[in-house]
């Protein structure tokens, strides 16, 4: 158990001022965004419905400052990335689906793994990170039956996002090259069904 001594209440302070600012931040950056809202899932041949995209400029095109001298990457392979929950919180706005359209939430997916994981990837080839309806965090945990019911419902909602995103990159995208599938928490689950 935790002793509450000044040093780790220093750190506990610290960490709940960093979670304010980047919410901030994120509330900050939501204001660029415009996605359509789409009543039937997303559209993929709408670059805004790619977190991460060859077409666009997007945090996953960061390269920190050391590597850029010898930064050259490779166009022969395609990684598809997908991202993690990024739809917490205990208010669940939109259910136990995200929208996709959420302006706030494509700020947080976007600045926090696109940038911190998905721009790990950009050396190895282009990199495609669709937006999904994603499940809320809550659905790993549920308490009753109804509730493991409503959460298998919504990760087949978001799976079927993810699945779209990858039969789109597929047709229109990929053109022979090889391919990496890279995921992380939810996108894991989904990634691993998409490989089956």
């Amino acid at each position: 158990m935790m002793k509450h001594t000044p040093k780790n209440l220093f750190t506990i302070i610290v960490l709940v001022l960093l979670a304010s600012s980047c919410s901030n931040s994120y509330q900050k950056l939501a204001a660029n965004y415009q996605i359509n809202k789409a009543s039937t899932g997303p559209n993929y041949s709408d670059v805004a419905y790619w977190a991460a995209h060859p077409a666009i400029h997007d945090p996953s095109d960061s390269v920190p400052a050391p590597l850029l001298a010898s930064y050259n990457q490779d166009t022969a392979v395609d990684v598809f990335f997908i991202h993690p929950t990024t739809y917490l919180g205990t208010e669940k706005p939109f259910g136990l689906n995200a929208d996709i359209s959420d302006a706030l939430l494509a700020a947080k997916t976007d600045y926090s793994p696109v940038l911190y994981q998905g721009s790990l990837f950009n050396v190895a080839g282009r990199l495609f990170a669709p937006r999904y309806r994603q499940t809320h965090i809550s659905a790993y945990y549920p308490v009753t039956a109804f509730d493991t019911t409503l959460a298998i419902a919504a990760f087949e909602l978001a799976y079927q996002d993810v699945k779209a995103a990858f039969e789109y990159y597929l047709a229109n995208e990929n053109k022979g090259r090889d391919i990496i599938i890279a995921s992380h928490s939810q996108g894991t689950t989904h990634g691993t069904r998409l490989v089956k």
